[in-house]
């Protein structure tokens, strides 16, 4: 049994708790840099005070646990193929009988050692996963992690108390709100990011470190990600990634357990342009899909997106989704279908991103044989995901705009796939539910796809004899519909060429 909480933006959870942590008072997060002289802390009081509120909690977040498990069984429905997963969709995010786990094991400080302060944490971080409240917490939750992580910092060290707030993931899980909002403390901020680097670098399999970086690269700015490539965290991750044979059941698992699935929203996380365009479906904006174009990387961009090249990376997720592919049919018809889905989006979204750096992509990936069936695939079931089933009709445009033979070489085989003109074309259809956003303020509204239809519909690639009736429909109909001039003319060539 599995929970359908979800992420926000980064990873950070959707949970009423963590308001505590987004309005962190800044006299409170000032407090917590700051080393406190060893006399203002009394720790046999502080620690007897900790077990109580740590045996509350914990009473608490497994009665919570239990809820989920009716819940979950309650609201467990078969879902339709093709699901058609838009980014509000709510994928399953934590794994309930993992949960149980830890929360059925009371943890209470005695030798105050940091395994046993981060079996503490962990406990915390479990119950916010479960949906712990902040009135929940006596105290409340922002008193009692600022109360711990002051003794941590007294018994240890300020690197004590990052590392122990990176290994449960609360480091992460807390933070994002603050970053987007520039209200967390650099410094901070940063010693989270130089702790979670230690883990990785020792144990690239790390999830809450992973989940770390993936939150303070996407949310923190640029020292955040300048700190990342200076200590070369990237190339040992992309050096595990390449050498994982993940089976369908990993690509699946919980968020907060999916190796692949965080490990691949870090490499989104490097590569996303500094200015981009958000898909938006039905009104419902995913700020995580770029569109192939939309802006030019940075330096600290463009050098992730070369170590992923050089690395192996982009090969690797294509063979992930040529993997997917093969398997969609294996997907039981339930939440795991929304799963399946969300992961599609994912790995695509990174592709979209490195395809920014058009001619190193292409020449990374052109020879590669699963390039252009995942790409067919993923345009002839777009409703699966859309936002993967956007990217790819957005990377066979760019390939129709090549110099290169080889490339238009390419994208004709793809075009000529049987269904796939229909398919695309009922996307288009579809279109008007689907627009792009440019910029951070939204000031137009796009749709893209018919553009990108219309480009696949100019090659040279197609026997003599009628287009397809699907095509010849949509055709007619962006003939009448409210489109650019130079939009409306290619279409009025193609309905005559038809």
């Amino acid at each position: 049994m599995q929970s359908l909480r979800r992420f926000n933006r980064g990873g950070t959870w959707d949970v009423p708790v963590l308001s505590a942590f987004k309005n962190f008072e800044p006299n409170l997060r000032n407090k917590m840099e700051a080393s406190p002289a060893k006399e203002q802390i009394d720790v046999q009081k502080t620690t007897e005070k900790i077990n109580k509120d740590l045996e509350t909690i914990r009473v608490k977040a497994l009665q919570h646990a239990k809820e989920e498990v009716f819940r979950a069984a309650a609201s467990a429905k078969t879902v339709a193929v093709p699901p058609m997963v838009m980014p509000s969709d709510s994928g399953t995010t934590y794994d309930i009988p993992g949960s149980l786990k830890i929360l059925e094991k009371a943890v209470f400080l005695n030798d105050l050692s940091t395994e046993e302060l981060e079996k503490v944490l962990f406990t915390l971080s479990t119950g916010l996963k479960v949906g712990l409240r902040h009135d929940e917490v006596p105290e409340g939750m922002q008193v009692f992690v600022h109360k711990f992580m002051l003794l941590v910092k007294h018994l240890h060290s300020d690197k004590a108390m990052q590392t122990a707030m990176v290994r449960n993931g609360l480091a992460g899980m807390t933070s994002g709100g603050q970053l987007r909002m520039g209200l967390y403390p650099e410094a901070m901020g940063l010693g989270f990011l130089e702790a979670a680097v230690d883990i990785v670098m020792e144990d690239p399999t790390n999830l809450e470190a992973l989940q770390t970086l993936s939150v303070f690269i996407a949310d923190g700015g640029p020292a955040y990600v300048k700190k990342f490539h200076e200590r070369g965290a990237l190339q040992p991750l992309i050096a595990n990634f390449v050498a994982s044979e993940f089976t369908l059941d990993d690509l699946l698992r919980p968020m907060d357990v999916n190796l692949p699935g965080w490990t691949v929203r870090l490499f989104g996380s490097l590569v996303a342009p500094d200015f981009e365009f958000r898909a938006a479906y039905g009104g419902r904006l995913d700020p995580r899909q770029l569109v192939p174009g939309a802006s030019c990387l940075s330096g600290v961009k463009k050098q992730a997106t070369e170590a992923l090249i050089k690395g192996g990376a982009v090969r690797k997720l294509v063979r992930v989704l040529a993997q997917m592919a093969e398997r969609a049919g294996d997907v039981p018809r339930d939440v795991h279908l929304i799963d399946f889905g969300k992961m599609l989006g994912n790995l695509a979204s990174v592709l979209a991103n490195v395809s920014n750096a058009q001619q190193m992509f292409l020449d990374d990936l052109r020879s590669v044989p699963e390039f252009a069936s995942s790409l067919s695939w993923l345009m002839t079931h777009w409703d699966y995901d859309l936002s993967s089933g956007h990217t790819a009709v957005m990377i066979a445009k760019r390939l129709t705009k090549s110099d290169r033979p080889e490339d238009k070489a390419l994208v004709a085989e793809i075009v000529r796939q049987e269904g796939l003109l229909a398919a695309v074309a009922r996307f288009v259809d579809f279109s008007p539910n689907f627009v792009v956003v440019p910029g951070p303020t939204g000031v137009k509204e796009v749709n893209l796809l018919p553009g990108a239809f219309l480009s696949l519909l100019s090659l040279d690639a197609f026997p003599p004899g009628p287009l397809p009736s699907p095509v010849v429909s949509t055709l007619a109909r962006l003939t009448s519909g409210n489109q650019a001039p130079d939009v409306r003319s290619q279409v009025s060539f193609e309905v005559r060429l038809s």
